[in-house]
């Protein structure tokens, strides 16, 4: 065995050491000729990655480097675990993001209600919380989780919105064709390039700007994880995916 090897071998023994293991079954159905199994396989590694993190990151990492498996197939599948690893972390940070575009109006209430400023949706961002929850251009956001405004509302509502944590429930009242609604919405993760989702952009272009921040954000929990294991299988993985070279992160904004 070489000296890298040997050194791979002592750096991750510890964080694996006394824990549960990949089951041998899993990696080995990785390698079948049937494509099927080998999918379904790779789901098995990621449900038991997701039970066991702090052991599954580590072997991941050693079996996902030119080191650590002899197969081609195990080390592309493993290093597709850790990006969806990488993705469920990427979707809890951050601020919430509902995904519209908006401006502020005094809206005439139902029934003998005095008139009140909402939130009226412009746009709806494609593939947003408010996609997902029925949200349409001509709605009247009038409450947040029982809060109305008597006065301008969409900075205000912009703020609440990603004071929340993404995953975080709320309860819009939307006054849609003259009548009261409450929608209930799961808000989402805020792209870090939000500001750059222009109005009418296609969905294409909106995906496009998404996986970039998705791109950037494993890039940077692949750097992390040097802290717990070997920096040069993180490195070797990194520079696979970036094609060589490390790609810079995406700028942020504060725009609503």
């Amino acid at each position: 065995m070489s000296f890298t090897n040997c050194l791979l071998l002592f750096v991750t023994l510890p964080c694996v050491l006394g824990a549960e293991a990949i089951p041998k079954s899993f990696l080995k159905a990785m390698e079948s000729e049937d494509f099927k199994a080998r999918e379904s396989a790779q789901t098995n590694v990621l449900s038991w990655a997701r039970k066991n993190p702090k052991t599954a990151v580590a072997e991941l990492l050693q079996l996902s480097s030119d080191a650590g498996s002899h197969s081609p197939e195990v080390r592309e599948r493993c290093l597709q675990v850790l990006r969806q690893l990488a993705a469920d972390d990427f979707a809890k940070e951050g601020d919430g993001y509902l995904g519209v575009r908006m401006n502020d109006r005094m809206v005439q209430m139902p029934g003998n209600q005095p008139d009140r400023w909402a939130v009226v949706v412009v746009e709806v961002v494609a593939d947003s919380a408010a996609a997902r929850c029925g949200l349409k251009a001509g709605d009247a956001i009038v409450g947040l989780d029982g809060q109305t405004w008597q006065q301008e509302a969409s900075k205000s509502f912009s703020e609440l919105i990603r004071k929340r944590k993404p995953g975080t429930r709320v309860n819009l009242r939307v006054l849609r064709d003259g009548a009261l609604e409450d929608i209930r919405v799961e808000l989402g993760r805020r792209p870090a390039d939000a500001d750059q989702l222009m109005p009418g952009m296609d969905p294409e272009g909106q995906k496009a700007l998404e996986q970039q921040s998705k791109d950037a954000h494993f890039q940077r929990w692949l750097l992390e994880k040097k802290v717990h294991g070997d920096a040069n299988v993180v490195l070797e993985i990194d520079k696979r995916e970036s094609g060589g070279k490390l790609k810079p992160a995406p700028g942020t904004f504060d725009s609503p």
